[in-house]
């Protein structure tokens, strides 16, 4: 759940000039996540998220070559109010900072061993993020979907047993229809996808390997 941001407005304080501090705080705040999405190991995806709400709101604000909230103030008194809720809504959410992102991913950890009786670890989920598979499936479904079809996969593979693959690769293959893994038609979807795919398995060896 977004935290919620106590940035308000100071007694006699205009709406432009509050527009124009928060407004400031949080294009810092995207300065440091384009920052920690390449320098730091396991934070390459710092800029989805709370980021990527960021970058259509600006769009939708600014046009498409905009990158930054702080710009001239609209005129409108109700589109100024509109753009500052979309400022406070990135501030607000945990994955705008660091500390919040690293909250999130034991958030998701802890989910993904409940559920699938896995043993991950917050360091397995940053090196996923930042391996070649999750870079060859983001954009295209979205990270919960891929988590859990990875964490199936590993939890059924022991770790890349390459008979239990070969496995599951023969169940893929046998029908037409998505087999059913999980009962999550998504996720059954995706996993039939990475198993029929020999490039995809061998990335899946990789990862599994150095966690």
């Amino acid at each position: 759940m977004a935290r919620q941001y106590n940035f308000q407005q100071k007694p006699g304080e205009s709406l432009e000039v509050y527009y124009h501090r928060i407004a400031k705080v949080a294009d810092q705040r995207l300065v440091r996540l384009e920052k920690l999405a390449i320098t730091e190991e396991g934070y390459g995806n710092a800029t989805q998220w709370a980021y990527q709400r960021a970058m259509r709101d600006i769009e939708s604000w600014s046009g498409e070559a905009a990158a930054r909230f702080n710009t001239k103030a609209p005129t409108n008194t109700n589109q100024l109010k509109a753009k500052i809720n979309d400022i406070k809504a990135f501030l607000g959410s945990e994955s705008s900072t660091k500390s919040g992102i690293k909250a999130t991913y034991q958030k998701r950890v802890n989910t993904l061993n409940k559920h699938y009786g896995t043993q991950f670890q917050t360091d397995d989920l940053k090196k996923l993020f930042d391996s070649s598979l999750w870079k060859k499936l983001e954009g295209k479904i979205s990270s919960d979907t891929i988590i859990k079809a990875i964490a199936y996969i590993k939890d059924n593979t022991n770790n890349g047993d390459d008979d239990l693959v070969k496995g599951l690769q023969a169940q893929a293959r046998k029908r037409k229809e998505v087999p059913t893994f999980t009962g999550d038609p998504m996720v059954d979807e995706v996993i039939g996808d990475m198993l029929r795919s020999k490039k995809t398995v061998n990335e899946m060896y990789q990862f599994f390997k150095s966690v």
